[in-house]
């Protein structure tokens, strides 16, 4: 039993020598490297995508915050207006002071005629 393993063993050993083995060896080597290369290139691939995507969800976000920033302003401004224009409706524009001004120079003109016309 042990010379028929010990055979086994020789014809094994002279195999790993032949010309054939070693390209069996180097075809294994180079398809595994292969294989390696294209998973390597899947992987970066995959990467790239993600960032891209991330990317591109970073700039969306700029945008909606952005365009939310300036609703609000103008929702502020427009708050600060309408405030603004009731309070001049309250005090009338100055309508009131206007009228009494009028008067009074009306008034003064009357007066002034008067004096004229008694001289």
């Amino acid at each position: 039993m042990k010379g028929k393993k010990e055979k086994k063993e020789k014809g094994r050993e002279q195999m790993k020598t032949t010309k054939m083995y070693k390209k069996h060896e180097e075809k294994t080597k180079r398809q595994k490297r292969t294989e390696e290369k294209e998973k390597n290139k899947k992987e970066n691939e995959k990467k790239k995508k993600n960032e891209k995507r991330k990317e591109r969800n970073k700039k969306k976000k700029r945008k909606k915050w952005k365009k939310k920033k300036s609703r609000k302003k103008k929702r502020t401004k427009k708050k600060k207006d309408k405030k603004e224009k009731k309070r001049r409706k309250k005090e009338g524009n100055g309508k009131e002071e206007k009228k009494k001004r009028n008067k009074q120079t009306k008034e003064e003109r009357k007066q002034n005629r008067k004096k004229e016309e008694r001289k």
